[in-house]
């Protein structure tokens, strides 16, 4: 006990930052693979805590001794605006949200779908994917198998060569290699058609409702909070050609001024992980907007490249748990040190 009052004593001297990286906020506890659901109830305690460290965004980058939190949230999903947007307000705390131009008003992204039909269990036991026109796999899964935990290289590793055309598998195995496929593809939607037509024969849509705002929402959500732009489709920059990558970006923004009435200098890079982009984005988003930010762990300090903003992903931790995570964080460059 006295050993927490400490370190949280400590975190107010820091001359560091964290910028935390937030996607959904649900009603109650659902299911999720991504593990990127934070419950209202959760969130609201979560949001309790910030309030002590919470900062503007220039205020992150400040050399002065004390810890500083900054919330990000991604994608535009259309329960930021229903719930993080109200309880924000009723705390009197900031945010950022980066919104996914290409989504506004859609039901669902192919990762929204994809985790959707692994979740109900529509997945054939036996089928063919074809992975490249030279390539098929045979896919058997394993009997009586469900997702419990994804494999940690689900979303941070290229989709790689196989050589084996006949594959028996757990469906967190299934499921990483066919997110990698999809995610590492220049036409991800396209892509993600196949591969449903493939793994499932069952076309009924179990969501409701539509996942990701439309723009009257993101203009309301605008007018108490910073918007930033997070590209117009969602594709993997780092496979895709600067031309490509700098429309990504400019679409997005500009579609975004326009909505919100004014300047669009903020950016985070889809996925974020080091293999989502390289060098020519990192300089493209450098001349292009002013803070940039990747998804990539990290603590934030003066010196800190603009463009190379690491973050923080929060889970759906209670109160308790995630401030000992937060505070634990703020010590975590000093271990390394």
């Amino acid at each position: 006990m006295l050993k927490a009052f400490i370190k949280r004593f400590i975190v107010e001297k820091l001359p560091a930052g964290v910028v935390l990286l937030y996607h959904r906020i649900t009603e109650k506890d659902e299911k999720d693979l991504y593990k990127i659901k934070v419950s209202l109830k959760n969130f609201e305690e979560q949001i309790e805590v910030i309030k002590k460290f919470a900062c503007p965004l220039e205020d992150i980058f400040c050399p002065k001794p004390k810890g500083k939190v900054l919330l990000t949230f991604d994608d535009g999903y259309k329960d930021n605006f229903d719930y993080a947007k109200k309880i924000l307000e009723k705390h009197g705390v900031g945010a950022v949200f980066f919104i996914t131009t290409g989504f506004l008003g859609k039901k669902y992204s192919w990762y929204d779908k994809l985790e959707e039909i692994f979740l109900t269990g529509k997945i054939k036991k036996n089928f063919s994917l074809e992975i490249d026109e030279k390539t098929t796999l045979e896919i058997e899964l394993e009997k009586d198998d469900e997702i419990d935990v994804l494999p940690p290289f689900t979303y941070s590793k290229p989709f790689e060569k196989i050589s084996n055309r006949k594959l028996n598998l757990k469906k967190s195995e299934l499921f990483a290699l066919l997110y990698r496929k999809i995610k590492y593809s220049k036409n991800p939607d396209e892509i993600f058609e196949k591969v449903k037509k493939s793994i499932s024969d069952d076309d009924e849509d179990e969501m409701d409702g539509r996942n990701y705002m439309i723009e009257d929402e993101v203009a309301e959500l605008g007018k108490n909070f910073l918007i930033g732009a997070h590209t117009e489709t969602h594709r993997t920059l780092s496979i895709l050609e600067e031309r490509e990558q700098e429309s990504e970006m400019l679409i997005s923004a500009i579609k975004l001024e326009k909505i919100c009435n004014r300047k669009i200098e903020l950016f985070a890079y889809p996925f974020g992980l080091k293999e989502d982009f390289n060098e020519k984005t990192l300089e493209l988003a450098k001349r292009i907007f002013k803070f940039s930010f990747t998804g990539i762990k990290g603590q934030v300090y003066f010196l800190t490249p603009r463009n190379q903003i690491p973050r923080f992903a929060v889970m759906n931790w209670n109160g308790e748990i995630f401030e000992k995570k937060l505070i634990d964080f703020f010590f975590e460059r000093k271990r390394e040190l």
